[in-house]
């Protein structure tokens, strides 16, 4: 049994009704999380020779709005997309990737690099399906 398809299927078994009933009137926070996350590494981004206690201190507030996006909780698909794409996008950058401490350089890796975006891609279909 291929366990990748039985977890696809069983995933999108139990999505698809709740991405039939979604009708939210108000706007999904993830996209405000992403943008708070987005600022702070553009801040840090920005500095120029910096000492050491500026980076800990933007680092510091970077790990506070990182911790931040990380618990908040999409309340459309298109919010559940984006984080899932934008958290694939910043651990690429860091080169933080799912499983890279643990198989740094392998198939592993690679295919872990993979899921997020493809979990995102499922996710937006199963919502245009609906």
């Amino acid at each position: 049994m291929n366990t990748a398809v039985s977890v696809a299927s069983l995933a999108s078994a139990s999505a698809a009704p709740s991405i039939a009933a979604e009708s939210i009137t108000e706007p999904d926070p993830t996209f405000a999380a992403i943008e708070r996350h987005k600022a702070v590494r553009t801040e840090i981004d920005g500095l120029i020779d910096p000492s050491d206690d500026v980076v800990d201190s933007w680092v510091d507030i970077e790990d506070d709005r990182l911790v931040d996006l990380l618990m908040s909780r999409p309340t459309t698909t298109t919010g559940l997309a984006a984080l899932l794409r934008y958290l694939a996008a910043h651990c690429k950058r860091d080169d933080h990737g799912l499983f890279a401490r643990y198989y740094p350089h392998t198939r592993i890796r690679q295919a872990a690099d993979q899921l997020l975006p493809a979990l995102a891609d499922r996710i937006e279909a199963l919502a245009v399906r609906s």
